[in-house]
């Protein structure tokens, strides 16, 4: 019961970034449409375009996190035990989470300078766009705790020792 939630909010985020990168591949063949065959270049398509794909990148991470789909030198952890495997990824999320904390701050004090400024194409303040950024550092930091909590069981568990 108390994973449900956890289950629920990664297929939302799942479900969502596909959306999202379904309509991003939907807008970029009406623009192609568009240009190509009616000689209309839109400014809205363009922008919406890269809005789309910042918007699955900063999502997409806490999938990535969660998958340990991300770019990892792993030497060190081939050479080590089970249990020093689970202290090591500890040691990465947390200096992961550090860091998180790091972005999350001064983001919230960009958008607080420059959200209130509009897209050109689209006319939508510029801070729905940049919460995307601290979402996606929230979102990371769950995962990454997840993580923390599942490792801390193997590093303190008697089968990891033997």
């Amino acid at each position: 019961m108390k994973f449900q939630a956890a289950k629920f909010l990664d297929g939302a985020l799942r479900a969502l970034c596909a959306a999202l990168m379904g309509a991003m591949a939907l807008v970029v063949i009406i623009s192609v449409f568009f240009r190509y065959v009616l000689s209309i270049t839109t400014v809205w398509s363009e922008e919406l375009i890269s809005v789309l794909f910042v918007a699955t990148t900063f999502l997409g991470t806490a999938m990535v996190a969660r998958d340990e789909e991300h770019i990892e030198i792993d030497f060190i952890y081939d050479r080590l035990k089970p249990r020093g495997v689970a202290a090591l990824r500890i040691l990465v999320s947390m200096i992961v989470i550090a860091i998180l904390a790091i972005v999350f701050k001064y983001s919230l004090g960009w958008i607080a300078v420059s959200g209130n400024l509009l897209t050109p194409g689209l006319e939508i303040p510029f801070k729905w766009l940049y919460a995307l950024l601290p979402l996606s550092c929230i979102l990371t930091c769950i995962v990454e705790l997840g993580k923390i909590y599942r490792r801390l069981k193997i590093v303190f568990s008697r089968e990891a020792a033997q």
